[in-house]
């Protein structure tokens, strides 16, 4: 009677095991069409099983895998950060991996340095003094050096995409409007320099520098935030300054 129990309970755990999903936001780990919490995850070893030394792996990847999505939400609510992202092991760790404090600050970094350029780029501002009278001489680097500087932090925003893209899931790349703005603005500052070393750094007016401040908010929630509120409060402060002006 308690072998036909043990076989029982044996079919069962490889029953829920063989059902696990594997959607996009899904993890291995779900069982039983997701309704199943941790407590009733059937991770089941007998006695004997355990005497042998048997371990149950996929019970620990299980287990694993539930730690990882509940410090994975837990860092999303403090850090005010989307759900909208992949919940499998291997997705979850990379997404951590992403959101440490060292790849977001080389990032911060990243952006820092693309922003800087400005001020050695032709036309350049960069001089010890205001006067003019002195005449002091403006950088003027040869065409090429902070064109290579710069093509290199594009590159990084280009892995930057792929990364996020790869965490968030096809669906949620085709909802998500910052990462296609943030597609598109890469895309125009790639375009925009080929065609610069094109004209041999000759070039009248270029694109990518009035795009760049563009990069300073979509690398922060809270900017991301700050400029939905805008977006939605846009219509009502147009109404109250056209008030204004009639009155």
């Amino acid at each position: 009677m308690a072998e036909d129990t043990d076989s029982e309970k044996k079919r069962e755990t490889q029953y829920l095991f063989s059902d696990s999903r594997h959607a996009e936001f899904g993890s291995a780990a779900d069982c039983d069409n997701g309704n199943r919490g941790l407590e009733q995850t059937a991770c089941w070893t007998d006695q004997e099983t355990e005497n042998n030394g048997f371990h149950d792996t996929k019970c620990d990847e299980i287990k694993e895998t539930r730690i990882l999505q509940a410090v994975a939400f837990l860092e999303d609510a403090v850090n005010y950060r989307s759900i909208q992202h992949k919940v499998d092991s291997k997705s979850l760790k990379l997404y951590r991996w992403y959101y440490s404090r060292p790849v977001q600050w080389f990032l911060y970094a990243v952006i820092g340095i693309v922003h800087l350029l400005a001020f050695v780029e032709v036309p350049s501002s960069l001089t010890l003094s205001s006067d003019v009278r002195l005449g002091i001489v403006r950088p003027n680097p040869p065409c090429g050096v902070t064109e290579s500087v710069e093509i290199i932090c594009l590159l990084v925003f280009v892995a930057d995409i792929f990364i996020k893209a790869h965490l968030v899931g096809n669906r949620q790349v085709r909802k998500s409007k910052w990462l296609l703005v943030y597609t598109f603005v890469v895309g125009i500052s790639i375009i925009d320099w080929t065609i610069s070393l094109s004209f041999y750094c000759t070039e009248m007016v270029r694109v990518r520098r009035i795009l760049r401040p563009f990069f300073i908010m979509q690398c922060s929630s809270i900017m991301k935030k700050t400029v939905h509120c805008i977006k939605q409060s846009l219509p009502e402060i147009l109404r109250s300054a056209s008030t204004c002006l009639l009155v």
